[in-house]
């Protein structure tokens, strides 16, 4: 694999929750395993998320990007559902109570 991730272009709607208004920007390259080192590994992925804090906490905007490794190839999702895995991932992980506890 050559070079970096591109910027980038594609975008998803915003969503405002948790006291915030977050959107997200996604850029995939597709890769074998044998390019990137990783086994089972068909795509990379960068996610770009735009961050507004609202409510008594305000704060600045913050801006952060994630990267993934997916087993999942190129062609079998698109840029949303690709997104949707990413955040459903996460939601597994975390569950209602960690809002709740965090406020």
């Amino acid at each position: 694999m050559t070079g970096g991730f591109p910027p980038p272009e594609g975008s998803a709607p915003s969503e405002k929750g948790h006291w915030r208004i977050e959107s997200r920007r996604i850029v995939r390259v597709p890769t074998t395993p044998e390019e990137c080192g990783l086994c089972g590994c068909w795509q990379l992925v960068a996610v770009l998320r735009d961050c507004v804090e609202l409510g008594p906490k305000k704060r600045k905007q913050e801006d952060a990007v994630g990267y993934y490794a997916s087993s999942i190839a190129c062609g079998e999702v698109t840029d949303d559902q690709m997104l949707d895995e990413i955040r459903g991932h996460w939601a597994g992980i975390e569950n209602g109570t960690h809002l709740m506890r965090d406020v």
